[in-house]
């Protein structure tokens, strides 16, 4: 068995949330989609449609249908490219076998989203390159808590030093990990999504000491300074 389908495998045994199993199926490089002429196979049942995708080309070897190949994608392209079917199967017939509703296509195709800027943000350079990234990234999460006079605050991450460093997260399993070690300590958390346009002006005007990104993980955390925040929010593409 796969590093793949043993991890796929203990989630399933020991539940996490589903944010959690994105990530994992999108740090998976290549996908495998049957396909018979070089057009991919749907699988219908009644009124529905459903892809079958494989994370091995093995695993979709049918003996009983040799005319059935598959086509290989990328989890980048495939998951932001889904097509509109009711369900995705993950290595159907497996003993890791998993099966994501439409549903939560949104929350996938987000995890997808987030792969980008990760990747940036773990070899900061703060050229422009990196400032154009931060500024333009469109689906920041940002925890909120409301107040006893019903005002929206920003949360603080934890910090040694007790800087007024807010916590931010590029996505929503980083976020969620966040709002689960603050349990009930904070109150009711809402979770907002922003574009880094308006995340930095925002930022720029309240007095902190920064941000921190991702400051649960899964990623490594990124600290960015107060002074830099004011270069984001003023920043625009050369």
């Amino acid at each position: 068995m796969s590093k793949f389908a043993e991890t796929l495998l203990s989630f399933q045994k020991t539940p996490v949330h589903h944010t959690e199993v994105f990530r994992l199926l999108i740090s998976q490089s290549l996908w495998h989609i049957p396909s018979r002429d070089g057009q991919p196979l749907l699988q219908q049942r009644e009124t529905e449609n459903h892809l079958h995708i494989y994370s091995d080309a093995e695993s979709l070897k049918d003996p009983n249908h040799p005319d059935i190949g598959s086509i290989e994608f990328t989890s980048k392209w495939l998951f932001a490219n889904l097509p509109p079917v009711d369900s995705i199967i993950i290595d159907g017939h497996t003993e890791h076998a998993l099966q994501i509703p439409s549903s939560l296509f949104g929350s996938l195709k987000g995890m997808n989203h987030a792969q980008h800027i990760e990747r940036i943000l773990a070899v900061q350079s703060n050229d422009d390159n990196f400032m154009a990234a931060l500024k333009d990234f469109d689906a920041y999460y940002l925890p909120l808590i409301q107040s006893e006079n019903g005002q929206n605050n920003v949360a603080l991450a934890p910090d040694h030093q007790q800087r007024a460093l807010v916590a931010v997260f590029t996505a929503e399993d980083a976020a969620q990990r966040f709002v689960d070690a603050a349990g009930d300590k904070l109150g009711n958390i809402q979770l907002d999504i922003v574009s880094g346009e308006k995340l930095f002006h925002h930022l720029d005007l309240l007095p902190l000491d920064g941000m921190v990104l991702n400051c649960y993980g899964p990623t490594q955390p990124v600290a960015i300074n107060k002074s830099t925040l004011a270069t984001l929010a003023a920043y625009n593409r050369p």
